[in-house]
C-alpha cells in the first residue's frame, strides 16, 4: 500500500529547476520507492550493488552508456570518483535539468562529494520517515490506532505497509540494526568489532 509522502511536490520542482537532485537520507525510508512513483520514465541504477559500484569507478563512461540520464541511481555514496563524472556530463547538457536523480544514506560521505564536484548544480533535500500528519492522513494504516502507536512503532514505512501481514517492530528493528552496522557504520567508522559497538548502541539508547 503507498503512502502519500508531503516531499513529493518539492521533489518535482527541483528536478525541474537543477540537473542533479540528491535525495539524502537513513535506509528504509522509502527514497528509492518515491523515486520510482515520481520519475517513471528515468532509468534505474543501484549502486548498492557491486558490479555496478565497480563499473561505474573503473569504467565510468561505458556506465554512463548502459545507464543513459534521465536516471535514478541509488547509493551513490558506494562510487565516490563518479561525482566527476555526473559533472562533466551535466556541463556537457547546460540548460538540461533532471538529469540524474541520485540517493544515499551515508550522509557524510554523499554530502562530501557534493560540496566537491556538484555545488551548484544540485539540489540536496533530507528525506526521513513518515511524519505524523502522513501516517494520519494515510486511513488504512491509522485508522482506529492511537498516537502513541506510532510514537512506538516509529516511521519506516515498512512498518505500516502491510497493516497486520507486516513484520513485528522487534523483529524489523533488528534486521534494520544489523544491516546498519555491517554496512554503514563499517564503512564509515572502520569499526573492528561489531559485538562491541552494538554494545555502545544499547548503552546511548538506555540513556
Amino acid at each position: 500500500m503507498w503512502i502519500e509522502r508531503e516531499i513529493a511536490t518539492e521533489i518535482r520542482e527541483a528536478a525541474a529547476a537543477f540537473p542533479v537532485v540528491a535525495l539524502v537520507g537513513p535506509r528504509q525510508v522509502g527514497k528509492t520507492s518515491i523515486l520510482e512513483r515520481l520519475f517513471p520514465n528515468h532509468g534505474y541504477v543501484s549502486l548498492d550493488v557491486g558490479t555496478n559500484a565497480e563499473a561505474a569507478e573503473t569504467r565510468p563512461q561505458e556506465f554512463l552508456q548502459r545507464h543513459p540520464p534521465p536516471v535514478v541511481m541509488d547509493e551513490v555514496q558506494y562510487a565516490p570518483s563518479f561525482f566527476r563524472h555526473i559533472k562533466s556530463h551535466v556541463d556537457a547538457k547546460k540548460g538540461r535539468n533532471g538529469l540524474f536523480i541520485i540517493t544515499g544514506s551515508q550522509n557524510f560521505l554523499l554530502m562530501e562529494n557534493l560540496a566537491e564536484s556538484l555545488a551548484g548544480r544540485a539540489a540536496v533535500i533530507p528525506f526521513l520517515g513518515l511524519s505524523g500528519k502522513e501516517w494520519r492522513s494515510a486511513a488504512a494504516v491509522s485508522g482506529g490506532r492511537e498516537w502513541k502507536e506510532f510514537l512506538w512503532k516509529g516511521g519506516y514505512p515498512a512498518l505500516w505497509s502491510e497493516g497486520s501481514k507486516g513484520p513485528t517492530r522487534e523483529r524489523w528493528y533488528q534486521g534494520y540494526v544489523s544491516t546498519y552496522l555491517e554496512r554503514d557504520v563499517r564503512n564509515l567508522l572502520n569499526v573492528g568489532s561489531l559485538r562491541d559497538f552494538e554494545r555502545f548502541l544499547r548503552a546511548c539508547a538506555a540513556r
